[in-house]
């Protein structure tokens, strides 16, 4: 009886002291299948995401949400547009080609993809557009994705530490730490010997403290990613602009009595056009002998463009002038004939009714617009409200780059 209590009693003891060899589905603790792609962001797991023929794709709303905005959806072209500070990408959807101001182009994958009503963008032609970089891995399959810049304090493993669980050596392993990257520490609660710790492609669990050898500052991730350069016709001096409020041709004539009042004033700005409807067509009060005068001052000219009529006695929809590819470029190709006509030095964008649902609209017209004034090196100025929250979707961001 004795004999057999301590051979149960040192039974007990080696069981209670001799590590689980369990591992962990990992297709059940990311709850995906094999045919499934889930996204892990700067170690988080969201949700699964489009994958097809081992090529991964992200969505349009989280593109624009977390990378770029410069991705463009036109419903009249039925393609998603990319705009740089020169040039203009078109991508048409389930296509390896797209265009760049009329070349084509070729990748070795759809580049955008409709599935389910929802827009997906390969995520391989986004990598040299925004300030990430990916890795694919599979088994299960995983696009662990990390913003340009993360660094962490990466630990050091001995050969045949294991990450479990739970803080006890009779919890299941999840990854054998040793030869493994990306492991670090965090500020989970964790029993007296263990560290917690996660992992970038959104593991979580323990190792023993005595496991741990060493850390080391990584980068986790560098990304293709290159700044733009937007060219700025800036000027070498402050600029003090008037406004030249003008109801009617008449009032042109009145520049030299009101200049006169003025002092150390280098810039004007008449209110000469309004867009008339939703085609992009343009109202002039412009007139050359006022061009030449302001010029003839030593002076610069910008007129001002406003969309005032866009709410005058049930006037055009702004929604329609800016969301459709058609009537955006009509009205800049329109603005720039002027510009060419008269001479201009720059011009100044008033549009004070931008409504939420064109404001996407809105913003890809300025980059169009833009890529148009660097050409014919003019300057683009825009006046905007001062930023409150019922104004926000101007992206005043966008604006500025």
């Amino acid at each position: 009886l004795i004999l057999t209590g301590l051979l149960v009693l040192a039974a007990v003891v080696v069981e209670r002291n001799t590590p689980s060899k369990e591992y962990v589905n990992l297709h059940n603790y990311y709850e995906i299948n094999n045919e499934q792609l889930i996204i892990v962001y700067d170690g988080e797991i969201l949700e699964t995401t489009f994958y097809e023929q081992g090529v991964p794709y992200l969505s349009y709303d989280f593109v624009r949400t977390e990378f770029t905005d410069r991705f463009y959806y036109d419903e009249s072209l039925d393609c998603v547009l990319y705009t740089t500070a020169t040039e203009i990408y078109e991508i048409s959807f389930e296509s390896k080609e797209y265009s760049i101001d009329g070349e084509k182009f070729y990748e070795e994958y759809d580049i955008a993809v409709k599935e389910d009503g929802e827009i997906y963008i390969a995520v391989d032609f986004l990598t040299d557009k925004a300030t990430f970089a990916y890795e694919l891995l599979d088994n299960p399959n995983r696009l662990v994705i990390i913003t340009e810049g993360m660094v962490i304090d990466e630990l050091q493993f001995s050969k045949g530490a294991r990450i479990r669980t739970d803080d006890s050596i009779k919890s299941p392993i999840i990854g054998d730490a040793f030869g493994e990257n990306n492991w670090f520490a965090t500020e989970n609660a964790a029993s007296k010997g263990w560290v917690a710790v996660s992992n970038m492609d959104g593991r979580t669990g323990y190792v023993k403290a005595t496991d741990i050898t060493g850390t080391m500052k990584d980068k986790v991730f560098q990304s293709d990613f290159e700044i733009p350069e937007y060219t700025t016709c800036k000027k070498d001096y402050d600029i003090v602009l008037v406004w030249h409020a003008i109801y009617n041709t008449n009032a042109n004539a009145n520049i030299a009595d009101l200049l006169s009042g003025t002092k150390g004033v280098n810039t004007v700005s008449p209110t000469w056009y309004k867009v008339a409807d939703e085609t992009g067509a343009l109202t002039s009060m412009a007139d050359k002998e006022y061009v030449e005068y302001i010029h003839g001052l030593g002076m610069e000219i910008w007129p001002l463009i406003s969309d005032f009529t866009s709410v005058e006695n049930d006037g055009w929809d702004i929604e329609e002038l800016l969301s459709n590819a058609g009537n955006r470029r009509k009205l800049i190709d329109n603005i720039i004939a002027e510009v060419k006509e008269f001479g201009y030095d720059g011009i100044n964008i008033d549009f004070e009714h931008i409504t939420t649902e064109a404001a996407a609209g809105y913003t890809q017209f300025v980059r169009e617009l833009s890529i148009q004034c660097r050409e014919q090196q003019i300057v683009l100025s825009i006046d905007n409200y001062v930023p409150m929250s019922h104004n926000l979707h101007y992206n005043r961001t966008a604006q500025g780059e």
